[in-house]
């Protein structure tokens, strides 16, 4: 008798057979992946008032001490705090987007965040991405429904608890807290038993140490406590101190930058070369064209800190000349029976300002004309005849409480920023400047906020926030945003110089979700799925940008209500062309738009750095009666561009039926597009700094066509991540 075979099931217990692969690759030479020890210690409990939040202050990279004092509890809102473990830039950006997700509710609503808002926000965008964003949180506030404490992970699972811990030292806070927390704390009991489970986890864990904070949030007031306690003190400080040896001489020599100068050369009839330039130091004889300047409109209420972030923005465009012009200098000068009065005069209305000659100032500085500038004196309340001179600048910044509540002030503005600081810190600075520099008593100023300061900010500085382009939060503390506005504002004034030179230019206006995708697309760590999804969003813009130059007629509908409604139809004879390979990467976004539209095919093949060899060509036939959009979505040099529209021109398309789509340009391809071809239109979503000794753009984006169809030969490089103790 036969018996028949059957597959035993394998014994249970733990297996090593991915340990034994392991080592044999590692044998092969594979170097194994490396592992960063992270660490703290966070922690939080209810008590009778409300909530106590507390953490280390040791962020770690590795086996290194990164920063021995780092804030781990951040701001969410007045009445939420937040504190934070994992990565340090992961932790920063996730509370960062939320908290200003609930300012922009609280403004919405005109009422204090709610704790159950902040978690759903939170574990939303940590679920979305399903760990790989290492934050792990410990979020406790008080509002209308009490002291709530929530734990978050990293995967967006959450807690609800009256004592929480988290972090590698988490075990040993824990210990603390399971064996004397009980219902009813005191603040100080709070505090205190708070303090020794963080301490227990400084003693008891190597990733975490240094100091210990603490946050106590109790209905309508906060006190963070910084440093309240440093259980491991330093102890090994050298007595004689530490001497380096000078490795790098002080540099003497004073460095002049050079002075940008364009020059521009146009070809006569005749054959012969006329040959002119433009810079700051222009013959009589040669004037300039007149260069419009770029004028920045910055608002916010009282002491808010307008004067620092503008200060702070014209420090770093040093290369550029700027101009600072104050509201506050168009003050109306008061009548002898105001004067009687002053402390019933309401300094924060519009009608305060002479608004007429501040006007008719800036009109005359835009126009390239110098002026006298008010000068106002706050102690006698008059404007005094020794008036400021302001000559013309490339950069104007108007600051002021109340520069955007006028639409023709406004009207003036490339660009419109609002600062916005709480509001006990503005009353607490108002205090300072109006008792020390202005002569003034507590009393009275208190009085004339009260009276005239707030109830003006609701009625018509705050209002104004929504006509701003950017919001700055906390005022001249908030480095980071005020560095990433003047970056915004050098690109700004780079594409605002181009567009002012050539009328034919036309950038798709820039708001943040386009900075964002342009970012996206441009990282060299973007994957390629992410690059085509951004890259499309991007390019369909343009082109939707792009319809909107084509000819229309008007055209008259009948609704399904029965009304007539008067609109536009659409330019019918339309076909479009790209530039092979990169152009055909444009096709998709143009027929999600443009439904059985034509589209042919031009290949150019590159000859040096100049040169350019047309390889082949297929056209629609009847193209010289369509306008034509030509598809590529660099522009660098704009020799292909222009070898392109030669040949478009060759086959009877009028240079004005051409629309020029791209992503990105270069102020060298630009140029020599423009001079050759000014009837064709370009249409970019932004224009780049330069290009480098290769001829492509800085910074640029890379090969387009490699990277939107995966054949690209990118290098991912490693990024270390600093990770909080």
């Amino acid at each position: 008798m036969t018996q028949s075979a059957i597959d035993v099931p394998p014994k249970g217990g733990f297996s090593f057979d991915l340990c034994k692969r392991n080592d044999m690759l590692i044998q092969k030479g594979l170097k194994a992946p490396s592992f960063l020890k992270t660490g703290t210690t966070i922690v939080g409990l209810i008590f009778k008032d409300g909530v106590i939040l507390g953490a280390d202050t040791r962020a770690t990279e590795g086996p290194i001490v990164a920063d021995k004092n780092c804030e781990k509890i951040h701001y969410m809102a007045p009445n939420i705090y937040c504190c934070g473990a994992g990565t340090a830039a992961d932790t920063e950006a996730v509370t960062d987007m939320v908290s200003s997700q609930l300012r922009l509710h609280r403004y919405q609503t005109g009422r204090d965040s709610r704790v159950i808002t902040a978690l759903t926000l939170l574990k939303k965008h940590l679920f979305s991405y399903q760990g790989h964003v290492s934050a792990a949180l410990v979020l406790g506030g008080v509002d209308i429904t009490g002291p709530h404490l929530h734990t978050i992970y990293p995967h967006g699972s959450t807690d609800i608890l009256p004592f929480a811990t988290m972090g590698s030292g988490s075990l040993a806070a824990m210990s603390v807290f399971e064996a004397k927390y009980k219902e009813g704390l005191t603040r100080d009991e709070g505090i205190k038993l708070v303090a020794e489970a963080i301490c227990s986890g400084i003693f008891n864990d190597l990733g975490s140490g240094s100091n210990v904070d603490i946050c106590v949030i109790t209905k309508g007031n906060k006190e963070y406590l910084r440093n309240y306690m440093e259980p491991n003190p330093r102890t090994y400080v050298s007595s004689k101190g530490y001497s380096f040896t000078k490795k790098t001489e002080v540099l003497l020599t004073k460095i002049t930058p050079l002075m940008e100068r364009v020059e521009i050369v146009e070809e006569l009839s005749n054959g012969g070369r006329d040959h002119f330039s433009i810079s700051d130091n222009v013959s009589p004889s040669a004037p300039a064209p007149l260069k419009q300047p770029f004028v920045i409109g910055v608002a916010g209420g009282t002491a808010s800190g307008k004067t620092t972030v503008c200060n702070m923005i014209m420090s770093q465009l040093h290369d550029q000349r700027v101009v600072l012009v104050n509201q506050d200098s168009f003050y109306h000068s008061l009548t002898p029976e105001n004067l009687k009065k002053v402390h019933e005069y309401n300094f924060d209305h519009p009608d305060a300002f002479n608004t007429e000659v501040m006007l008719s100032c800036m009109e005359k500085l835009r126009s390239g004309k110098p002026v006298n500038i008010p000068s106002y004196d706050f102690k006698i309340h008059q404007s005094i005849e020794s008036a400021s001179p302001v000559n013309p600048a490339d950069v104007i910044v108007l600051e002021g409480i109340l520069v955007l509540n006028d639409p023709q002030v406004r009207h003036l503005m490339n660009m419109k920023i609002f600062v916005d600081t709480d509001a006990d810190v503005r009353l607490s600075r108002r205090i300072q400047r109006d008792t020390v520099e202005r002569g003034r008593n507590i009393q009275n100023v208190l009085e004339q906020y009260t009276k005239f300061v707030k109830p003006s900010f609701d009625e018509f500085i705050q209002p104004s926030m929504k006509y701003a382009d950017i919001i700055i939060p906390r005022g001249g503390d908030n480095n980071v945003a005020i560095d990433l506005i003047v970056q915004h504002i050098r690109t700004k004034l780079c594409q605002h110089n181009l567009c002012k030179i050539y009328s034919n230019i036309f950038i798709i206006s820039s708001t943040f979700q386009i900075k964002g995708m342009h970012t996206l697309i441009r990282d060299i760590n973007t994957t390629k799925h992410d690059f085509v999804f951004y890259a499309d969003r991007l390019i369909r813009l343009v082109v939707e940008h792009g319809l909107g130059h084509l000819p229309f007629t008007e055209k008259q509908i009948t609704t399904p209500t029965g009304s007539v409604y008067t609109g536009v139809d659409f330019c019918k004879r339309l076909c479009s062309v790209s530039v092979i390979r990169s152009g055909e990467s444009m096709e998709n976004a143009l027929r999600a738009c443009c439904k059985g539209i034509k589209i042919g095919k031009i290949l150019i093949h590159r000859e040096g750095n100049d040169g350019r060899q047309l390889i082949y060509e297929k056209l629609p036939k009847d193209i010289s009666s369509r306008h034509v959009f030509l598809l590529d979505p660099v522009l660098a040099s704009g020799n292909s561009a222009m070898k392109a529209i030669s040949l478009l021109l060759s086959k009877g398309v009028p240079e004005s039926h051409i629309i020029f789509l791209n992503l990105i340009a270069a102020p060298q391809g630009i140029h020599a597009l423009c001079k050759k071809y000014p009837m064709v239109k370009i249409v970019t979503s932004e224009i780049d700094a330069s290009l480098n000794e290769d001829s492509r753009v800085i910074p640029g984006m890379g090969e387009f066509a490699d990277r939107y169809f995966g054949t690209d030969n990118y290098k991912h490089t490693k990024v270390a991540n600093l990770t909080l103790s």
